[in-house]
């Protein structure tokens, strides 16, 4: 039997054993260089100048394989790259090993390398963005309700993950002003206000300045959002009559429950809101009648629809004579 010139033992490929002919040919030729920057904020990685604001857990060890040059004496059969050592203060590990298995005829060989990744720390675009004074558009929200508030600002943290942040929240008399980094993002803001709530609003832009390079023009715009006094589905009275509210965009509209007719109603009309209750039909005939919920009064239901003795159903009242279903 051949013996392996080098170390003696019986030779299998060519004139060396395995493991002398993959120390004289090593599965892998080099590393490409590979400079990531870690934002030290977030998550965001930025190579060869271009962030990565949402990384997987395989956008790294996908770059590493890339910068790998195999030997091209060898098959390549499959190549782990996974982390090593502690990485608990920072978003990413920061060392990895490339472990591959290749083939030589009928012979499997396995080598394990530790990748030569340099990291740098960094802040990306966003993180900067975040902590500048800059803006380029003002939402100004007049009338402001609790539901309205917590809708914004449920909206402005779900766009600190596209780069949009509030610059600053400027507390105003029936109101607040929001500051934004992006005047796009007022813009779909207020629209998505609109559509959620109703309401109207106004915008105005003016032109702040012009880019020197691309001669693009940069414009701040200010857009002025009224949030309704009242929104759909909720229940009013308006001097006399009784409404059920049906839509806020644009003009406000309403079910006039006195006679069941829809009806248009100014926003600045002078309304009260009405809490609906749950009370028993107490007499059907000859007219419709129910359990007062602050007398406990058998009254006269002043829009009447078929109903059973005893049955359970849903009123507002604005005296004590008299129920509206709803």
């Amino acid at each position: 039997m051949a013996r392996c010139f080098i170390c003696g033992n019986p030779a299998v490929i060519g004139s060396y054993c395995k493991e002398c002919f993959r120390n004289q040919n090593p599965p892998v030729k080099h590393f490409k260089p590979l400079t990531i920057k870690a934002c030290v904020e977030c998550p965001a990685i930025s190579v060869e100048g271009k962030w990565i604001y949402e990384p997987t857990p395989d956008t790294i060890p996908a770059l590493i394989r890339k910068k790998v040059i195999m030997n091209p004496e060898y098959n390549l059969k499959s190549m782990i790259v996974s982390s090593i050592g502690n990485f608990q203060e920072s978003f990413h590990p920061v060392q990895y090993e490339v472990k591959v298995l290749v083939s030589k005829g009928k012979h499997d060989i396995e080598q394990t390398y530790e990748f030569p990744l340099q990291f740098e720390k960094a802040r990306c675009d966003r993180s900067l963005s975040a902590k500048s004074t800059y803006y380029e558009g003002i939402l100004q929200v007049r009338g402001i309700t609790a539901v309205v508030e917590e809708f914004i600002d449920l909206a402005i943290e779900r766009g600190k993950s596209q780069g949009n942040f509030l610059v600053k929240k400027t507390k105003m008399a029936s109101g607040y002003d929001y500051y934004f980094t992006k005047n796009k993002f007022v813009q779909k803001l207020a629209n998505e206000l609109k559509k959620q709530f109703g309401g109207n609003f106004k915008s105005s832009s003016r032109l702040v300045t012009r880019d020197r390079q691309t001669s693009k023009e940069l414009h701040r715009v200010t857009i002025l959002y009224k949030s309704p006094k009242f929104f759909r589905e909720d229940l009013i009275s308006v001097g006399s009559n009784v409404y059920r509210i049906k839509s806020t965009v644009g003009k406000i509209t309403a079910i006039n429950l006195n006679n069941g007719k829809s009806e248009r109603l100014s926003p600045d009309a002078k309304f009260t809101r009405l809490i609906p209750y749950t009370t028993n039909v107490s007499k059907i005939s000859p007219h419709l009648e129910a359990i007062h919920p602050s007398t406990f009064q058998s009254v006269p239901i002043r829009n009447p629809k078929p109903k059973k003795n005893g049955e359970r159903v849903r009123v507002v009242y604005i005296d004590d004579h008299s129920l509206y279903l709803f």
